[in-house]
């Protein structure tokens, strides 16, 4: 792409002339938005809910098994619980304001394990661990 536009012939399909001519300052939505309802998108919609809550409870679980946590306890029930009302309320809001629902992001367990193995190391270092 970056060969295409710097040549010659990129020069033809690339040119400044819109940036050139657009105001200083804009709002994103200049004509009001038609509210209504199409209905061959709620499928799609509820598949998207339905994948981010799935998704809601693997990584919460997930998360209680890299902190070493025990899974079968009532704290980890509420632990649930309390991450699939956030998640499905924030969901909610974000199909208020024409967004896809939001999801969890599973880095956060990487980052876990990989941290307490690196605790555990520095701890060996006797310099790092000594108070």
């Amino acid at each position: 792409m970056i060969a295409g536009v710097s040549s010659n012939e990129g020069a033809n399909y690339v040119t400044g002339a819109n940036i050139k001519s657009a105001l200083g300052i804009t709002f994103l939505w200049v004509e009001p938005i038609p509210i209504g309802f199409y209905g061959p998108a709620v499928l799609p919609c509820l598949i998207g809910f339905i994948v981010t809550t799935v998704e809601t409870i693997g990584d919460i679980g997930a998360t209680f098994e890299a902190s070493k946590l025990e899974i079968d306890t009532e704290e980890y029930d509420e632990g649930i619980q309390g991450g699939l009302l956030a998640d499905s309320f924030n969901s909610f809001l974000a199909s208020l304001f024409l967004s896809m629902p939001n999801t969890t992001f599973s880095q956060n367990n990487g980052v876990i394990a990989l941290v307490s193995k690196i605790l555990i190391i520095l701890l060996l270092i006797k310099k790092v661990g000594h108070n």
